[in-house]
């Protein structure tokens, strides 16, 4: 069975993707990776097609795409929009395996994202244990300007699953996408009130379950929060992120908040050597 990738790049330049797509490059991985993009110029377009991706045009207002009738009541932001190309993509190929819903611009990969005993299921990645819903201001506003205090109050203590990685297998992620939409025509918004939606569905919606990873403990570490909480990142010599049991971290996730860290990164990925890995290692 094949598994797919589902991304978003909106107008993005080739320089801001081109970590994306090296790095999945570099990981061997063999898959369909379908990309929806808006007013791209003409060297990603080739850029892109050469790497074997799949461009869907999508606009920027709604319908978004041609036939789609799930009307947000609010005028949305692509972080929100994104979730109706997802489920018309989804629900209009019958896709097989596994699939990934994924940012694009900070994303880059270190092993196949695929290659991890995931169960069945839809899987979710927490950005750091030691932050909650309530406890960050951003997660907390979204929470509040979506659904209101009360909810805030009543889900604030949960840990923060961040939306954007979420992998599952293809009817875990169909059902996902379709409750999203569902959710997203009433409370979607601008900024990052998907997360909000995305952590709301997770811990309210009766019969739907996720397995949910810590950030330094499985296939995906998410590493804004992380970094700002001190946590300690761990690199072996070939300057790869590893989690606490020294295995490879398959996706790293906002790689680029922290300068450093993120030359390191870069540079595994075009194979240079990098002396500021004695200062990372851990």
């Amino acid at each position: 069975m094949q598994n797919t990738i589902l991304t978003t790049c909106g107008s993005y330049k080739k320089d801001v993707i081109t970590s994306f797509i090296e790095s999945l490059k570099k990981t061997g991985w063999q898959g369909r990776l379908i990309i929806f993009t808006n007013n791209l110029d003409e060297e990603t377009t080739v850029y892109l097609k050469e790497n074997n991706a799949f461009l869907i045009l999508f606009s920027g207002s709604f319908p978004f795409l041609p036939g789609l009738k799930e009307k947000p009541e609010k005028e949305v932001s692509v972080n929100c929009s994104r979730y109706y190309l997802y489920d018309w993509w989804v629900s209009q190929n019958d896709p097989q395996g596994k699939i990934l819903l994924a940012d694009m611009r900070d994303v880059i990969f270190q092993k196949d994202p695929f290659d991890y005993p995931y169960p069945e299921g839809l899987c979710c990645f927490l950005e750091d244990k030691r932050v909650t819903l309530a406890t960050c201001p951003f997660n907390a506003r979204w929470m509040t300007e979506a659904f209101g205090e009360e909810t805030l109050r009543s889900l604030g203590h949960f840990p923060v699953s961040c939306s954007g990685i979420t992998i599952g297998d293809a009817h875990a992620i169909a059902e996902y996408l379709k409750r999203m939409v569902s959710l997203m025509k009433v409370y979607g918004g601008k900024g990052g009130i998907d997360q909000a939606v995305h952590n709301y569905l997770l811990r309210t919606s009766p019969g739907f379950q996720a397995a949910y990873y810590e950030n330094d403990n499985g296939p995906v570490a998410t590493l804004a929060t992380f970094l700002a909480k001190g946590g300690i990142l761990r690199f072996g010599r070939d300057g790869i992120l590893k989690n606490t049991d020294g295995s490879i971290v398959n996706i790293v996730h906002q790689y680029e908040r922290n300068k450093d860290i993120k030359r390191v990164i870069i540079n595994h990925i075009t194979n240079k050597n990098d002396s500021m890995l004695q200062f990372l290692k851990r």
